[in-house]
């Protein structure tokens, strides 16, 4: 079995890996997003881009560029790119470094551009973010494809399912996030297994 921590690259290791996987005739594809609190929905959307061609890379956006209130993410980005690495339909991680994945996709040219049809709106919005992935996918001659979205989110989950302990619950998480608990247990696994 592959061990889960080699399919994390940097946007260099990753170029050549893809333009190995090109030149032997392989559909690239490129998804991207949070993935916190890891759930059925990422799950859902990921093994529907890995249809759509032949290597799934996946882009996880840094923490610092994650907006969604104080606590989150709630996993910083070495543990959510772990978690995605887990995963059978993932080929490749990268971490994003910059607001959006314009320099993943001028590195690795995706031949598919997959994104949840829950972000088909933003579309309409003329300086979307989408609007510029789309227009940067397209130039290097791919394509962007809406793939069907579960109506689940983290966000939402970790507001419903929180309940009575909300408070508590949020004291625990903002711990953690701020711990080094997640990237030394990883760590430590890695150090482990090598």
């Amino acid at each position: 079995m592959r061990e889960p921590f080699s399919k994390i690259k940097t946007i260099s290791e990753l170029k050549l890996i893809v333009e190995k996987e090109r030149a032997n005739g392989k559909k690239i594809v490129l998804g991207h997003g949070i993935f916190d609190f890891l759930h059925y929905g990422h799950i859902y959307y990921l093994w529907q881009a890995k249809k759509l061609g032949d290597i799934l890379v996946v882009s996880v956006i840094l923490d610092k560029f994650v907006g969604k209130g104080a606590i989150k993410p709630v996993f910083n980005e070495k543990v959510r790119a772990s978690f995605l690495a887990t995963l059978e339909s993932v080929d490749y991680i990268v971490l994003c470094k910059n607001f959006g994945p314009w320099d993943i996709i001028r590195a690795i040219k995706p031949d598919i551009f997959a994104k949840g049809e829950d972000s088909l709106p933003q579309l309409k919005i003329p300086d979307s973010g989408l609007n510029k992935d789309k227009e940067l996918v397209e130039l290097f001659g791919g394509t962007v494809h809406f793939t069907k979205s579960l109506p689940i989110h983290s966000a939402e989950l970790l507001k419903n399912y929180s309940g009575d302990f909300s408070s508590g619950l949020d004291s625990f998480l903002a711990a953690f996030k701020n711990s080094n608990f997640q990237v030394k247990a990883l760590e430590d696994k890695k150090k482990h297994s090598d």
